[in-house]
């Protein structure tokens, strides 16, 4: 694997969701779209806030069973793990490994440019 960087390998467009929505809204963009997570937005602050993996919902799938109205902003994960369009492949890999994650937001100063997942390096 060369030393890409990260913005040669956005291939699709990364699928937002405000905080507020549903959980049933964000299953039904999953599914349409065919993608394992989505970056969760604030329409108050207007930047990435969280990002919501099929991952959360399996963790979270009691409170949503039990509870139709739960929100996205209730199952997400906040601490966003993100790079910047410099990052490169290798940097990219390693914060994957190293957080056990399969996707990564691409953001620089507030704002999200794309995301990239572990199919998209390998």
């Amino acid at each position: 694997m060369s030393d890409t960087l990260v913005q040669k390998l956005m291939k699709r467009p990364c699928i937002t969701l405000d905080e507020n929505s549903f959980i049933k809204n964000l299953v039904d963009i999953l599914n349409h779209n065919k993608v394992g997570c989505a970056v969760v937005t604030s329409l108050k602050f207007d930047y990435p806030v969280g990002i919501v993996s099929e991952r959360d919902l399996i963790r979270n799938y009691e409170k949503i069973i039990n509870d139709k109205n739960t929100k996205v902003k209730d199952v997400m994960t906040k601490n966003i793990i993100f790079c910047n369009k410099n990052t490169s492949s290798k940097e990219l890999m390693e914060i994957m490994s190293e957080n056990k994650i399969r996707h990564i937001p691409i953001i620089e100063d507030h704002k999200l440019l794309g995301i990239v997942s572990i199919g998209d390096v390998v």
